[in-house]
């Protein structure tokens, strides 16, 4: 993603035209992917979580594009629950997501021990962003 900027406790930033929002919590922390051209609600997406975040100003939980739990641990990041809705999948929203959650933390996202198919092709081709 494009340079992160704070607002609050939270880190937007921006590529591509989706904007990709980090909502941290006590054991984790949610990245959230919006684009003011989506707007057909969160269907696939995990509404417990969308209803739990606070948007940003401009958009709602039917701005949604992606979305990623992702647990704090002090070895990395572990995604919880990662999903794009299906329009945007292959367009590089889960690994702006991941990126983010890194430029947020600090640490690296580490592959999930529990996937489905398309999260096992994803992670044998993702590049992480280096960070420091």
């Amino acid at each position: 993603p494009g340079s992160g900027r704070k607002k609050g406790q939270q880190i937007i930033s921006e590529h591509k035209g989706i904007t990709y929002l980090v909502s941290p919590f006590k054991t984790m922390h949610v990245v959230t992917a919006y684009s003011k051209s989506h707007s057909s609600g969160t269907q696939g997406l995990h509404p417990i979580i969308a209803d739990a975040i606070k948007h940003p100003s401009g958009f709602t939980k039917r701005n949604i594009v992606g979305i990623t739990q992702i647990n704090n641990r002090q070895d990395g990041n572990y995604p919880e629950i990662t999903e794009v809705s299906p329009n945007w999948r292959r367009q590089g929203i889960a690994s702006n997501l991941y990126n983010t959650s890194t430029e947020f933390s600090g640490k690296q996202v580490f592959p999930s021990d529990n996937q489905s198919n398309d999260a096992q092709d994803f992670w044998k081709t993702f590049r992480q962003k280096a960070f420091d």
